[in-house]
């Protein structure tokens, strides 16, 4: 009869913590921003003078800007644009916001030669 309360406790204590991971994973939309992987630039990377394809991912993002423009995206998130480059360097500013208006802002300096 002793062993029943401290098992009643541990399964309660079980449930409620599986409760709490489910809904953190369900609210994880609005706890989460989006987040944005670009494939083809990096930080501090030498391009050329002209233009350069700038393609990537977003998850969770309703919109994507890069340099100001609206960017089109497939419904798996991938997204791709030309942008102009300007010697000594281009700074890219890409900004990805959710269905509540939570934005995710990186910008990127690139060397231009």
């Amino acid at each position: 009869m002793h062993l029943r309360a401290p098992i009643v406790r541990f399964l309660f204590l079980l449930l409620a913590l599986i409760s709490i991971g489910v809904i953190v994973f369900a609210f994880r939309a609005v706890i989460l921003p989006p987040k944005v992987t670009l494939h083809t630039v990096s930080d501090f990377i030498t391009v050329p003078v002209g233009t350069i394809l700038v393609e990537g991912n977003a998850v969770r993002a309703r919109s994507i800007r890069v340099q100001g423009k609206q960017i089109t995206q497939t419904e798996d998130g991938f997204f791709s644009v030309r942008v102009p480059t300007f010697a000594p360097y281009t700074i890219l500013e890409v900004v990805a916001t959710d269905r509540f208006g939570k934005e995710q802002r990186t910008t990127y300096t690139l060397l231009v030669e």
